[in-house]
């Protein structure tokens, strides 16, 4: 299974096109379907009847495929997995505030360095978090060893724990992130390849390490 998956937040441009072509050629190819994935998890900028407008604009160029699916309805899930990884000891609330997070980002731009987590609440103990009423995201674990991306393209690629950081999966609202959703996504339709414009690439192992976290077995390829 093959997906193409645009966001319903602007117009179609023909990057978008070109991918969605792309994906259906080579699902083709490989004698595998092609799916739709409406990604409308970002509530505040999703524009009204834009994933209407995508499936039209597929259909003039005979783009078929066999379902589509709004990563909005995959909402238990998500937030299903993300309860695991907590369980797990793989991911953790975090309650930082955004005014904490941006004073870090800030002293990590004075001191020319990226910004990297550091881990603040990783440690917490469990009481406290338990009793903490205040809002919290939940982060993934940073991953202890490299991830090694494999791109049909380009090659293996390997990501440093650090460049994959403690990152973000679930908002403070309990929605979602990119990467996350995408991760989660992929392994419940059986995603076999993902075809992507190279600007998602930083994006790749992020979501190895989510599928790695929750013993995700099958390799994807990209």
């Amino acid at each position: 299974m093959l997906r193409f998956a645009p966001s319903p937040t602007g117009d179609m441009h023909i990057g978008n096109l070109r991918v969605a072509i792309f994906n259906y050629i080579v699902a083709k190819q490989r004698g595998e379907e092609l799916m739709i994935r409406i990604e409308d998890t970002d509530k505040e900028r999703n524009i009204e009847g834009k994933d209407k407008e995508i499936l039209d604009i597929l259909g003039l160029f005979g783009i078929g495929y066999v379902n589509v699916i709004h990563q909005s309805e995959q909402l238990r899930y998500h937030r299903m997995m993300a309860i695991q990884l907590l369980q797990d000891k793989k991911a953790f609330n975090c309650f930082c505030t955004p005014e904490e997070l941006e004073h870090k980002r800030e002293v990590a731009k004075q001191t020319h360095k990226p910004f990297r987590y550091d881990d603040t609440c990783a440690h917490l103990p469990h009481e406290m978090t338990i009793d903490n009423e205040n809002p919290f995201t939940v982060r993934l674990r940073r991953p202890e060893e490299a991830v090694v991306a494999k791109d049909l393209i380009k090659g293996e690629i390997t990501f440093a724990p650090e460049e994959i950081d403690s990152f973000i999966i679930m908002r403070a609202e309990k929605y979602p992130t990119y990467n996350f959703a995408c991760a989660v996504d992929d392994m419940l339709a059986d995603i076999s390849l993902v075809i992507r414009g190279e600007d998602h690439m930083s994006n790749t192992p992020k979501q190895i390490a989510v599928r790695d976290a929750l013993g995700y077995e099958k390799n994807i390829e990209y």
